[in-house]
């Protein structure tokens, strides 16, 4: 085999736990250099590093000293070409180093994160809500493919530390998902979580009966990057990322920000057997189209023209009034991307403030008055309270007409009956507030659809 062909191959390793041979199946990309091994371990313990696939003998260099091999960690695991014995890593420590196998070095990263394993032989998979009640057990090996799953995220040390603490389940946290499936492509736990277009998602297959062959992503188009809710716009999607890696027992596939117009499915083959998993994804907006009804304090003058009691030319006359209630065509820019399923709230309640907050308050709103577009431009904020319903408050700008052709208030008139005025942009004030409620096309019609039923 040449360098080149080698730099290409995949080498997979398992990080095993003093001498349990539960192994954490992950890939390491030898062919996209630094390649990073992330691996969850049992605290304190000695942990081995075995390359299961490779040509040669390879050389392991951990802070540039050399790691001595020792077969004992790896004796049960099958298939090792070389075994690694590793030093006992620190809490969160990152062991940094080269691998270097027929000519040909590459960069590791290992990130260590103290994991207490559970270790049981009771049969049960756990409960169906994914949560470990007092003496309830887990499968040992699904916990172990658990854990594996949640190693392989880009998710906080803190955040992995608190998942891997629970009974295996699915997990959605900020835009990472991880779905438990069983050969046959059936949901190992309930309720699924619904994800989205800006979600990563994990599926993980588990079989006992180690029949397990091949998963594989077979549809996921890429997101729209401008979303606009009610509408059909089709803009240019976001980049794809699917990636795969295989064993006996687990096999698990990643796809990232797939489209809502054509889900996710993903094929799993076991024995002779081939399954098919389909999830939905939630479309995510980037703008949105509303029609607000908003309270106006903005005070306008008119010009008009009267008539006087005794004369036969009518006068021009001012008419200084607050516009009131308008009907307001309006776009809005959502920062935090939003679906139109979740609200706020329900972030909040998972403890994801920030997007809640997001979700909420970050919604700069740009509008034209639906009978005046060219003359009245609205510009403030929504508060998203409810998905595609928001309160809206901001700035009111207007051409407000000026009397032309030197005429002023009180001349009379005899050039016909409209009053010759130019229209100019009135300076911004702080009494030109608006303040009204939102409702997303998209929703609008949903009502006015229910309405003719």
């Amino acid at each position: 085999m040449s360098s080149t062909d080698w730099m290409r191959a995949v080498c997979v390793v398992v990080l095993c736990v003093g001498a349990q041979a539960s192994a954490a199946i992950v890939q390491l990309d030898l062919g996209s250099p630094p390649a990073t091994l992330t691996d969850t371990y049992e605290s304190g313990k000695q942990n081995y590093l075995a390359v299961l696939q490779g040509d040669g003998n390879g050389a392991l260099k951990l802070n540039n000293n050399a790691v001595p091999k020792d077969a004992s960690g790896c004796q049960s695991v099958t298939h090792v070409k070389e075994c690694f014995k590793l030093p006992t890593l620190a809490d969160g420590s990152t062991l940094r180093g080269t691998y270097t196998q027929g000519g040909t070095t590459v960069a590791v990263a290992l990130r260590a994160m103290p994991v207490a394993v559970p270790v049981t032989s009771a049969p049960a998979v756990g409960t169906a809500d994914g949560k470990c009640g007092e003496g309830a057990t887990t499968n040992p090996r699904l916990q172990q493919a658990y854990l594996n799953a949640i190693a392989r995220t880009d998710l906080s040390v803190e955040d992995q530390q608190r998942l891997a603490k629970a009974c295996p389940r699915h997990v959605y946290e900020g835009d990472t998902a991880i779905l438990f499936y069983d050969a046959e492509g059936k949901s190992l736990f309930a309720p699924l979580p619904q994800v989205d277009e800006d979600d990563s998602v994990q599926f993980v297959f588990f079989s006992e009966a180690g029949d397990l062959k091949e998963a594989r992503v077979t549809k996921c188009t890429a997101a729209q990057a401008f979303r606009i809710s009610g509408s059909l716009a089709d803009l240019a999607g976001s980049t794809l990322v699917v990636t795969s890696a295989g064993g006996k027992e687990d096999l698990y596939q990643v796809a990232q920000r797939c489209s809502a117009d054509d889900g996710i499915e993903v094929k799993v083959k076991a024995g002779s057997a081939e399954n098919m998993v389909s999830t939905q994804t939630l479309p995510l907006y980037r703008l949105s189209l509303g029609l607000g009804l908003v309270y106006d304090n903005t005070r306008v003058t008119d010009y008009r023209l009267a008539d006087v009691k005794g004369e036969s030319v009518p006068v021009i006359i001012e008419d200084t009034h607050a516009v009131g209630l308008n009907a307001v065509a309006m776009l809005s820019l959502n920062v935090f991307k939003n679906d139109l399923t979740r609200s706020p709230w329900d972030f909040w309640a998972k403890g994801e403030c920030g997007k809640a907050l997001g979700l909420l308050l970050l919604n700069p709103t740009l509008g034209v008055s639906l009978s005046h577009p060219l003359d009245h431009l609205y510009f403030g904020n929504t508060l998203a309270v409810y998905p595609g319903l928001g309160l809206t408050f901001g700035w009111h700008v207007y051409r407000a007409p000026h009397l032309a052709e030197g005429y002023q208030v009180g001349d009379r008139f005899e050039g016909g009956t409209e009053v010759p005025v130019d229209m100019r942009w009135a300076p911004l004030r702080a009494g030109n507030f608006y303040l009204g409620a939102n409702v997303d096309t998209a929703v609008l019609a949903k009502i006015l659809a229910g309405l003719k039923r």
